[in-house]
């Protein structure tokens, strides 16, 4: 647990211990748990974000026009619009903390904020009933900057998205259930050769781990089920769950990444590759390949 904790910025893993002591959580596996499940309130957030246009940063200056989306420490959610024309902005601010229902919004219209917004401090928003948030955890900033009513309703559909994932991650906070599925498999997930492909130190790669563990769920989900029902020893279940991942998915991963930048002409990257592959027609026709080859190694 003190791990964890001590990768964070102080302020968070301040913030962070009151929260749990608010919410009663005492025992050191539940605290575990729920210091794991708020960053992934983060490694989704930015996955959103990033994936709809947005850029992760951890400043805006006074000059930026565009819009902004801001998880803060408690896990609400701020949305900035682009400046207008006199220089105001409009915000919404939905309290998705760690309730679990009833979600307050407050809207906003032509209130000013105080700039530079930075990591790890408030926001404070002058002229209306919404004053200061607290302290910011990942903002993404809107890279078009376009102002129209497209753009409006494409924000609000954005910010609905981010807004369902953090109640999905307040409901897995509290939930009750112990049995073993793929997400309850850290052993398997550290083992994953991938994670050795890249890794960035401090607080940041605590980030990337939770982001990396949500595309290894979705990537292997079924395939642990698969196994786990059509395998009957353990040992032999883990063995092919590994050759899947760390053998023909790593090799599959690494001919769809070479022809699509050969196809595009510059490197996607990674983690590109990585979160493109479970939405592929073809990645359910290898997964179903795949498994019948390893029915017949490990049954």
């Amino acid at each position: 647990m003190a791990s964890i904790l001590e990768k964070l910025p102080k302020n968070l893993s301040t913030y962070l211990n009151g929260l749990m002591t608010e919410e009663g959580f005492t025992q050191e596996d539940k605290r575990d748990r729920f210091v794991k499940n708020w960053i992934k309130k983060r490694a989704l957030f930015d996955k959103i974000v990033e994936h709809n246009g947005f850029v992760v940063t951890d400043k805006i200056g006074q000059e930026s026009k565009n819009t902004v989306f801001i998880i803060t420490y408690s896990g609400s959610l701020l949305t900035i619009s682009s400046e207008k024309s006199d220089k105001t902005r409009d915000v919404m601010y939905e309290s998705i903390k760690l309730r679990q229902g009833n979600y307050p919004k407050t809207e906003e219209t032509s209130v000013t904020i105080d700039f530079p917004i930075e990591l790890n401090k408030s926001v404070n928003v002058n002229g209306g009933k919404l004053v200061k948030t607290s302290p910011v955890f990942s903002m993404a900033i809107d890279k078009e900057g376009e102002s129209t009513p497209h753009a409006e309703k494409r924000f609000r559909l954005i910010g609905e998205k981010i807004s369902n994932a953090l109640k999905l991650i307040n409901s897995a906070i509290f939930s009750k259930t112990d049995t073993e599925n793929l997400e309850s498999r850290e052993d398997l997930f550290n083992k994953w050769v991938i994670l050795t492909w890249f890794r960035i130190g401090g607080f940041k790669e605590e980030i990337f781990l939770a982001r990396a563990n949500l595309l290894w769920i979705e990537l292997f989900d079924r395939v642990y089920s698969e196994l786990t029902t059509n395998i009957k020893s353990g040992e032999k279940q883990d063995e092919a769950f590994l050759d899947m991942t760390n053998q023909k998915f790593t090799h599959y991963c690494d001919v769809y990444k070479w022809l699509e930048s050969e196809k595009k002409d510059f490197d996607i990257g990674l983690m590109k590759a990585l979160e493109e592959i479970p939405v592929r027609d073809d990645y359910q026709d290898f997964v179903n390949k795949a498994l019948l080859e390893l029915y017949n190694t490990y049954r």
